[in-house]
């Protein structure tokens, strides 16, 4: 059974000091681009508990052909890929054998964490991820996206259920130019990955408006009306 929502940490997407999300450059498009991929695949995938195999949580010993599968990456990219997740301590790798495993850095933190959607990503299949696969790994909206996508799980209220950010800020965590957001919203959109709405509330500063970014598939019962809902029938009783 798949699960409606996997675990990531969100540390290494959210440390003002070094936000590794602005590692992931157009010099190395590629790479970025399948590091990104194969990261979010491995929280889908990944062990949540000790169990035979693992020890601790966070782990996985996916192959290159299973990443091939869910992915639509060559072994060239998800070599290039792991490499740049490695180098930059985000995973963390070791071998037995011919065998390698991978764990998730830092995945059993207590705090610092945040929901990635699981079985909305799957949609009908488990065999692989669509969205994934239709990309075309040459394109700098592409990647803008993915560190978007990331950012905004990272930054999603658990309480309000959508994540509020200004271009401002998504410059600072991702190094997106503020004129190149736009595309990235649209392409996540278009991906059926997120909802947009501009906060409309008074004093807003309307050249730096933040909006208001829902994640498809994570607790998609609570939005704008069923708060409101609730919150008319707290004030009935």
């Amino acid at each position: 059974m798949i699960l409606p929502w996997a675990k990531i940490p969100t540390h290494w997407i959210r440390d003002e000091s070094d936000p590794k999300l602005k590692r992931f450059s157009r010099l190395n498009r590629g790479a970025s681009i399948s590091g990104l991929i194969i990261y979010i695949v491995m929280a889908l995938r990944c062990n949540t508990k000790p169990n035979k195999v693992f020890r601790e949580t966070g782990c996985t010993d996916l192959t290159y052909t299973e990443l091939q599968r869910l992915t639509g990456l060559s072994r060239s990219l998800i070599s290039a890929g792991l490499k740049m997740l490695i180098e930059l301590g985000i995973i963390k790798s070791t071998s037995s054998g011919r065998r390698i495993f991978y764990q998730i850095s830092n995945y059993d933190k207590v705090s610092g964490w945040a929901k990635v959607p699981n079985k909305h990503l799957y949609g009908n299949s488990t065999e692989d991820i669509r969205v994934f696969q239709d990309l075309k790994l040459r394109h700098d909206a592409e990647l803008n996206a993915l560190k978007l996508y990331l950012l905004l799980i990272a930054f999603r209220s658990e309480e309000l259920n959508y994540a509020m950010i200004s271009y401002d800020s998504i410059t600072k965590y991702t190094a997106i130019q503020k004129n190149s957001i736009k595309s990235a919203q649209s392409l996540l959109t278009c991906w059926g990955l997120i909802q947009v709405d501009p906060e409309t509330s008074p004093g807003v500063n309307k050249l730096n408006q933040p909006y208001k970014y829902r994640i498809c598939g994570i607790d998609g019962r609570k939005h704008m009306g069923t708060q409101k809902r609730n919150a008319n029938l707290l004030t009935e009783d």
